[in-house]
């Protein structure tokens, strides 16, 4: 047992992580356009149901970068050790794949040049969005700092800025402004939601809420409303998933749990790195899944379960290689002194 970690935002960090290999396993099978039955239902409800997984990831982020008041050396060391090398790595290995698939009769212009000039390729769109908001964290700090209560104001009319403009835009590149900006209110409602002290908490309430919102926004989408499921950017911009999201994040914030086995801690220091690598599984998976099991959503299951466990034996291996290579040749020191030495970073 542990508990020199905040240990509930590691088991949101891990939720959200298996929200998320949830949400691309059924996303294999959910035709968002397709005839409603009760299968399509309960895909529908899944897709809904897991959307929460980025905007908390986003807001976790948030909530330690911009309180835990770390320099800006360390910042951009983490960004580039923890993010971008390996980033850097998982874009070379989809390229690989997407020439082989090329090479097979895909499409150069719509399976390989679009994807990797968008940053939209194996799910890692979310990374050059991360990379963005971390480059930006000094910023959103010194904003966070200069506005004091104004923030809370700042931050929501961010968000709705964000819910309008995420569903008018026609820009579908991950790293542009319009992506990270939007981003960028659930990464400063992290930063400040992780100070707030609410004046009233009734957990039961917001359970009750939570509830509502997602049996009205099930309902609306069976209704044939689709304007907040056309893509990853815009999907996580739903009213409805803003304030699952919202609320989700504020029940661990509120919530005593202090404990928990070391295992909890070591799968969500591992969360990227099966993030970036889950995709893949993904694929693999429900290809011999789709010759082997007849009935979907037990494939669907299956699938999230081995996905899961697949990447999570990836990550490990792929961590002990990255700190052996570290103690050997010293890459974040030498990224310090890089950092320090050419743009006198402190």
């Amino acid at each position: 047992m542990q508990q020199d970690r905040e240990i509930k935002y590691d088991i949101l960090r891990i939720l959200s992580m298996f929200a998320v290999i949830l949400l691309h396993v059924n996303a294999t099978y959910f035709d968002v356009k397709g005839e409603i039955s009760f299968i399509w239902e309960i895909e529908n409800a899944i897709n809904y149901f897991t959307r929460f997984a980025v905007p908390c990831f986003v807001m976790i982020s948030g909530a330690f970068m911009l309180n835990k008041k770390k320099g800006i050396l360390s910042i951009y060391v983490s960004a580039i050790y923890k993010i971008l090398i390996p980033f850097l790595y998982m874009t070379a290995m989809w390229v690989v794949i997407m020439i082989y698939q090329c090479i097979k009769g895909a499409d150069f212009v719509g399976d390989l040049l679009l994807p990797i000039l968008c940053g939209n390729y194996g799910a890692l769109w979310f990374i050059p969005m991360q990379l963005g908001l971390y480059l930006l964290t000094p910023v959103y700090m010194a904003v966070i700092e200069y506005l004091g209560e104004k923030k809370y104001f700042f931050v929501g009319v961010l968000l709705v800025w964000s819910i309008i403009s995420q569903v008018l835009t026609k820009s579908n590149a991950s790293y542009t402004i319009g992506v990270v900006g939007c981003f960028s209110s659930y990464y400063l409602l992290g930063g400040v939601l992780y100070s707030y002290i609410p004046k009233e908490y009734n957990r039961t309430r917001y359970i009750i809420l939570l509830l509502l919102i997602s049996v009205i926004v099930l309902i609306i989408r069976s209704l044939g409303f689709r304007l907040y499921m056309i893509d990853p950017y815009v999907s996580h911009f739903s009213p409805g998933v803003v304030v699952f999201s919202i609320i989700v994040f504020m029940l661990f914030k509120q919530s005593q749990i202090k404990y928990a086995p070391k295992i909890i801690s070591r799968i969500s220091k591992n969360s990227l790195y099966i993030y970036m690598i889950h995709r893949i599984i993904v694929i693999v998976v429900t290809k011999i899944l789709d010759s082997a099991v007849e009935n979907e959503l037990l494939k669907i299951v299956m699938a999230f379960i081995m996905t899961f466990i697949l990447s999570w034996l990836i990550a490990e291996i792929w961590i002990e290689i990255r700190d052996t290579l570290n103690q050997k040749y010293q890459i974040k020191q030498r990224i310090s002194d890089y950092l320090c030495n050419k743009y006198s970073l402190q």
